[in-house]
């Protein structure tokens, strides 16, 4: 307000004009000194400064005025008290992973088929007669052996010193290899068999070839090569085995049917068949003796005569190790009874008086 009235003040004092008396015909000076009251001259610079004083309390009033506005504003709202919101601070929780559970794949079940069996038709049963039976003089021992056991012995292939073949009967010393054999040469008189027909169990037999055959039974002292390799058992009567003292030249006793066949079979041949032991006998009187032998002839089941080497009496090699089968036994006495007695014993039995002898390269 104040700079309102100063400002309006001056600006009448401008607006005093001097009268066309003064102007024309006095000079400025004389004007001036002649007006009463005295006029005060504002120059330029002042009237300046006085606007500029005027813009800037108006501003000041406004701004001041802006403030006052806004201060009253902002106490009418209401503050806002903020609310303290509470924190959910988690809790450890054990998670349960479920397992898998294993479920059987279903098996396939075999339904077996019914299947018509044909009823074999009875056939007659041909009972042998009864023959004449050695009498053991102990209780029989049985032993065993095992399948197992002959698939773990060393295989060979037996030699034997080549000599020129007799056309008659002879006998020769021979020289056997057997190798695991300890020692592994084997010395054996081999009798030369040559082939020819003769008459046994009432039958005409006629060999198919010449063969060799030990002149004597085996000795304890050649079983001890066998047993020291490991490929033969000890024999059963253990008193009577003695391959290095004063039996060592006796015939080895005490020995099932499977340990004789075996033995012969590792030494690269076979068991003596009951009509080959009769055609021997029959040239030669004190063959079979001195003890009574293992023959390769099955004795259950055929009769002695008539004898036919075809009915399947003398096909042992279908023996399955550990069977119970009746063979054929010969020997132990001497003259014409060594044709009219025949004994029989179980393939898994042994006695004190049994041995045998092997035909070799057969």
């Amino acid at each position: 307000e104040f700079a309102i009235q100063l400002f309006g003040t001056q600006t009448a004092e401008a607006n005093i004009v001097p009268t066309d008396e003064a102007t024309s015909e006095n000079p400025p000076d004389v004007i001036a000194s002649q007006n009463t009251p005295e006029v005060t001259e504002i120059s330029l610079i002042d009237q300046q400064a006085t606007r500029d004083a005027i813009d800037n309390a108006t501003l000041n009033a406004n701004q001041t005025a802006t403030r006052e506005f806004a201060l009253t504003q902002t106490a009418s709202i209401p503050t806002e008290t903020p609310t303290s919101i509470p924190t959910e601070t988690p809790t450890n929780t054990a998670t349960f992973t479920p397992t898998p559970s294993y479920t059987p794949k279903p098996t396939r079940t075999f339904t077996p088929t019914v299947t018509s069996t044909l009823t074999p038709t009875p056939t007659p049963t041909f009972t042998p007669s009864p023959t004449a039976t050695f009498t053991p003089d102990e209780t029989s021992i049985a032993a065993t052996i095992t399948q197992t056991y002959l698939d773990s012995l060393p295989t060979n292939t037996p030699t034997i010193t080549p000599t020129a073949t007799p056309d008659s009967w002879s006998i020769r010393e021979a020289t056997i290899t057997v190798r695991g054999w300890t020692p592994p040469r084997l010395i054996s008189n081999l009798i030369f068999v040559p082939m020819d027909c003769f008459t046994a169990g009432d039958v005409e037999q006629c060999l198919p070839a010449p063969l060799e055959a030990d002149s004597g039974l085996i000795t304890n002292a050649q079983y001890a090569q066998c047993v020291n390799g490991g490929a033969c058992l000890r024999p059963v009567a253990s008193d009577l085995y003695d391959p290095t003292g004063a039996r060592a030249d006796e015939p080895v006793v005490g020995v099932t049917w499977f340990m004789a066949q075996t033995y012969c079979e590792l030494r690269g041949g076979r068991l003596l068949t009951e009509r080959e032991w009769l055609f021997i006998a029959q040239n030669n009187p004190d063959f079979g003796a001195s003890a009574r032998e293992w023959l390769g002839t099955i004795a259950g089941g055929f009769e002695f005569a008539p004898y036919n080497a075809d009915d399947g009496r003398e096909n042992v090699a279908g023996i399955v190790q550990g069977a119970v089968i009746s063979m054929a036994i010969r020997g132990g006495t001497d003259g014409d009874d060594r044709f009219s007695l025949r004994g029989t014993l179980n393939t898994n039995q042994n006695e004190r008086d049994l041995g045998f002898r092997c035909v070799q390269g057969e």
